[in-house]
């Protein structure tokens, strides 16, 4: 399993404004810009909606035949296109354009996330994070425990709180 560690390193204040950099990292992968800046208040805003988010009801995967490919286009149909005939047919089950925005596992509207994009979805007893390479374009795969990931956000939330 891989653990995502969320990382935030405050910079500067500007009259009452605050920034900061962040990105999420693992022992062997970093995913976002660290050297972009950020506003806090921002960040704050996109992470408490990324808790929400993931926090209700998850599309499940349990044909092990299809590709992560496969899964990673059909979620990115129904969250960003508002298709959703090819999620329902790689799950088998009657989604919602909202149930895959559930599914988007980066903060939006983040300057340090723009053009990042990752989806986590269950698969059996299994979470799968599933991103696009910002460099590489290649698609990467990790299993994680959604409970830690949403335990590790937690953790960079009280940060950003404690900083303002």
């Amino acid at each position: 399993m891989v653990r995502f560690r969320f990382d935030i390193q405050m910079i500067s204040a500007i009259e009452s404004r605050k920034f900061a950099h962040t990105r999420l990292v693992s022992e062997t992968t970093s995913i976002g810009n660290f050297e972009e800046v950020v506003l806090l208040e921002s960040l704050e805003l996109s992470v408490l909606d990324l808790i929400a988010r993931l926090s209700k009801s998850e599309i499940t995967i349990e044909n092990a035949s299809h590709s992560h490919e496969v899964v990673f286009s059909a979620l990115y149909d129904a969250a960003w296109n508002g298709e959703v005939n090819q999620i329902r047919k790689v799950s088998g089950q009657e989604y919602s354009v909202a149930d895959a925005r559930n599914c988007i596992a980066l903060p939006t509207g983040v300057e340090a996330f723009d053009g990042e994009l990752a989806f986590l979805y269950q698969t059996g007893l299994a979470h799968r994070f599933v991103w696009r390479d910002w460099d590489s374009k290649d698609l990467r795969v990790a299993t994680i425990q959604k409970t830690a990931y949403l335990k590790e956000l937690g953790i960079g939330l009280r940060k950003i709180q404690a900083n303002k």
